[in-house]
This record gives C-alpha cells, structure tokens and sequence, in this order.
C-alpha cells in the first residue's frame, strides 16, 4: 500500500471514529486537499479532527462543503 493511500485510510478513519460516515469523510478529504498536499507534519488523525472543528457540512445534492461553525 503506498503511503499516500494509508496516510489517506488513516485520515478518514479518524473521521468515521468520530461519528462522520465513510462517504461524507471520503469527500471531505477530497475537498480539504483539492487545491493543497496533505500536511504531513501533523498526524492524519489530528488534521481529521481539525476539519471536523471547523465544520463538515452535507448540501442537499450530497456535495460536501468545509467552513467555519458560528
């Protein structure tokens, strides 16, 4: 398995444990690192939870949007 893929397993996972579904935290990984590499200066798990403090958001058409919580 390439580092990538298990750094990528990993990140999602911490999400999963955390409450989120597999699909929606597989699209929040997609979005979070659309336009950026993953900082691998931080745990997978750390980031994970970085983004879900920040806001994981579901829109009707099942698109996934990350942002700030108010």
């Amino acid at each position: 398995m390439s580092s990538d893929k298990y750094w990528r397993d990993r990140w999602i996972a911490g999400l999963v444990h955390n409450g989120v579904d597999q699909k929606t935290a597989e699209a929040a990984f997609n979005e979070a690192y659309r336009n950026r590499p993953a900082d691998e200066s931080k745990s997978p798990e750390t980031q994970a939870l970085m983004i879900y403090g920040r806001g994981i958001e579901v829109l009707p058409s099942g698109e996934v949007r990350l942002g700030m919580l108010h």
